[in-house]
């Protein structure tokens, strides 16, 4: 095998291999870019289960919207304003898109390779889900993925580990074993998963390491075509590369699998990485990225960077929020602009850098409320595995000590969330759009709301039956838990916009794997506390009042995806920090700088419209 890190040619770098006994000659040049895939007929609509149990059928579903009842119907406490005229089911289909959105949505489906970008609040998530649905709806199967479980929750999607049917364990392998290991009788039915779907997306591709990605293809082209790239797979990458980069990247080497020193903290950042059994180099800075793979020079993408911006629309705070994000020197107007503009952020929501700062916040101010006692509900955890799954499951099974899964220590949804009113909270779900609650909405709780068995969130749609039963579940267990009346209520919530809304439990349902999906799910009161959360949690949020703190930032990208938060400047105050701190924090990975202006140029420099700044 040739020195990765020394490679000049693709076909120089790219190698069939075969599973023993079987071999293969690679033609002169593999095809660059996959054809077009085939819109064959969509398959028919599977018929709703008759039980709320999980079907037993291994074939994936079609994915469909949910529906979440958010209608209250019961007794409203004193002074608490019914919900008028609301539908018993609420449908979320997100926002319409605009003209650059649906030309991405166009060109994806033209079956073309796709890496789109662009900064926060430019509705990468939005294209992502209507991709989503006309690929499904066309009849492909459509893999979706992203490289952690937070990252993959939130896009219901699986982790690239589940993905390829592996386990961390399996990064200790040399590509001849993973190949080997994937024809395998135990990898049969992941195998055949993987050489049925037409489409990989991967979210977040940002956080996805060079040495990942080039193994992913290796393996996949080895199982599916040897004869193309990826073997042949339509391609759909996004995310944002100046945010959060590869996490603990070149821990193994690629081809040998063997384990190699990456924190040694007498080295230089910007030092070279060397397998002991000879391959490399790598420069662990410069080539960390997904974009330094030969991999991904190899699926011969289409660019496209998404330059309206929807969350915010003052002019100069896009301006120095789009400087921010690619690290360019902010001017003293702009440095002043941000740090000593009038704001009102009385309720607003504290960023700063780690969970156990978040929780220490979060705890003090719950405990300042001595007025009123508090409400705990703790979360109702499940997974169910298909008779055909061959996967990995010894840890996607594994419970705390709490009996949560652990796999679900990064969900959205606390695994116990404590309640008292007056307390500030953040919703972390969907419920309505229209009426501006959204996932990141926050507001005060403000009362209680009796406890309805008959009066329960209803579901449309995909795993419907499974959500009922399991928020039906949940609701039992609160009230077996605690008998006394008075504590068998829901939240009750008046939001930043003036809207009030009784919280009921909320069932998510993720699905793990590929065709023979593990199904997991975690049911709970869609709220946390609303002091302080997480830089890293807030990602995908919009927040109308936030407080940053950029004292602690240790990543390059953190200060950009906390500030890019906020809607405007008026509800954005910055703690902690002086002209000086803030440049420091704004600084910029020159490697991803490069890529960018390399592949779009001017166009990377734009305002809320699209227009050059």
């Amino acid at each position: 095998m040739k020195q990765i890190g020394r490679q000049t040619t693709l076909d120089g770098f790219f190698r069939p291999r075969s599973p023993k006994g079987k071999k293969f000659q690679l033609p002169p040049s593999l095809p660059l870019t996959p054809p077009a895939p085939a819109s064959p007929s969509p398959p028919a609509s599977p018929s709703p289960p008759a039980s709320p149990s999980p079907p037993a059928s291994p074939e994936r579903q079609e994915r469909a919207a949910s529906f979440i009842s958010i209608s209250s119907g019961g007794i409203e406490p004193d002074g608490i304003e019914p919900d008028e005229n609301e539908p018993d089911v609420q449908e979320y289909t997100g926002p319409p898109l605009c003209d650059e959105q649906q030309r991405l949505v166009d060109i994806i489906m033209s079956g073309r390779n796709v890496f789109f970008t662009g900064s926060a609040g430019c509705g990468k998530s939005t294209v992502l889900k209507a991709a989503i649905a006309q690929l499904e709806a066309s009849g492909l199967i459509v893999a979706v993925t992203a490289p952690t479980g937070r990252a993959a929750l939130n896009v219901d999607g699986t982790t690239l580990f589940s993905f390829m049917g592996w386990s961390p364990k399996t990064n200790e392998l040399d590509l001849d074993n993973i190949t080997n290991m994937m024809y395998g009788k135990s990898k049969k039915l992941t195998r055949k998963a993987l050489q049925k779907t037409d489409v990989l997306i991967i979210d977040e591709i940002s956080m996805v390491e060079n040495n990942f990605l080039s193994r992913m293809e290796d393996v996949l082209r080895n199982i599916r075509d040897q004869r193309r790239y990826w073997g042949g797979l339509q391609l759909i990458f996004t995310g944002d590369f100046c945010q959060l980069p590869p996490v603990l990247p070149f821990k193994h080497c690629w081809v040998c699998g063997t384990e190699q020193d990456i924190q040694d903290e007498d080295q230089p950042v910007d030092r070279i990485i060397e397998c002991p059994r000879g391959h490399g180099p790598w420069n662990y800075e410069r080539d960390r990225w997904a974009f330094r793979s030969p991999a991904w020079e190899a699926a011969n993408f289409e660019y496209v960077n998404l330059k309206e911006i929807h969350r915010q629309s003052d002019r100069p705070f896009i301006e120095a929020l789009q400087k921010c994000r690619l690290g360019i020197r902010l001017s003293s107007r702009e440095l002043n602009m941000l740090l000593n503009h009038e704001s009102e952020v009385e309720n607003a929501t504290r960023l700063v850098p780690t969970r156990a700062e978040a929780k220490k916040i979060n705890a003090k101010k719950l405990a300042e409320i001595t007025d009123h006692t508090s409400k705990d509900y703790t979360c109702e955890d499940g997974i169910w595995f298909p008779p055909s799954y061959d996967g990995p499951n010894d840890y996607l099974g594994e419970r705390t000590r709490e009996n949560t899964l652990k796999r679900f220590d990064d969900h959205r949804f606390d695994k116990k969330v404590e309640l008292k009113q007056t307390q500030l909270v953040m919703l972390q779900v969907n419920l309505n759009l229209k009426k501006g609650l959204a996932n990141g909405s926050q507001g005060v709780i403000v009362g209680w709301d009796k406890i309805d068995k008959d009066n329960l969130p209803t579901y449309e749609g995909k795993d419907a039956c499974l959500k009922e039963e399991h928020v039906v579940l949940f609701t039992e267990e609160y009230l077996r838990k605690f008998p006394n009346p008075k504590d068998q209520v829901w939240p009750v919530v008046r939001f930043n916009n003036g809207y009030r809304k009784t919280i009921y439990p909320v069932c998510v349902v993720n699905h793990m794997g590929n065709q023979s999906q593990v199904l997991m799910y975690r049911t709970q009161i869609p709220l946390i506390p609303g002091w302080a959360i997480t830089i890293h949690k807030s990602q995908g949020m919009t927040l109308d009042q936030v407080i940053v703190k950029l004292d602690k930032v240790f990543e390059v990208g953190q200060a950009y995806v906390a500030l890019s938060r906020a809607t405007s400047l008026r509800g954005l105050r910055i703690e902690e920090g002086n002209s000086h701190t803030l440049s420091a924090e704004l600084g910029r990975n020159p490697e991803v700088h490069e890529f960018l202006e390399q592949k779009f140029g001017r166009d990377l420099y734009a305002d809320h419209v699209g227009s050059t700044i």
